[in-house]
């Protein structure tokens, strides 16, 4: 911004008092110039602001609907790790259930080779 002094006007040719009215008009002008480009400078940077407030309010809505998406997917996720915890227990008890039947049947098994050894001896005795 150029502001303009007496010595710029004294080529007019024009009585000092004149001259320094013309010297606060056209400072007066220049200011005024200088507040106008300021305030249009302004407005766009109020628009570019609002635009980017428009913006970050739309980003933050998104943000809460994946926040409350994300919180119901870790419980469900919740969910299924009880689940699955409940089913490895079961799977647990099954083994350990399996294991108990098979010595079982084993034991079974003996004991019937054992009834067939007595049940041939005790054919041969009644011949």
């Amino acid at each position: 911004m150029k502001f303009y002094s007496v010595e710029d006007i004294k080529g007019l040719k024009l009585p000092i008092k004149k001259i320094l009215i013309l010297t606060k008009i056209f400072n007066k002008e220049q200011e005024l110039d200088f507040v106008k480009k300021e305030n249009a400078n302004l407005k766009i940077k109020k628009q570019e602001l609002e635009t980017a407030n428009k913006k970050n309010a739309n980003l933050d809505k998104k943000l809460s609907i994946k926040e409350y998406e994300l919180d119901s997917v870790k419980k469900e996720n919740m969910n299924l790790n009880k689940k699955l915890t409940k089913k490895k227990q079961d799977y647990k008890e099954l083994q350990t259930k399996i294991k108990a039947l098979i010595k079982k049947m084993e034991s079974l098994k003996k004991e019937v080779k054992i009834l067939e050894k007595q049940r041939i001896v005790d054919e041969k005795r009644k011949k």
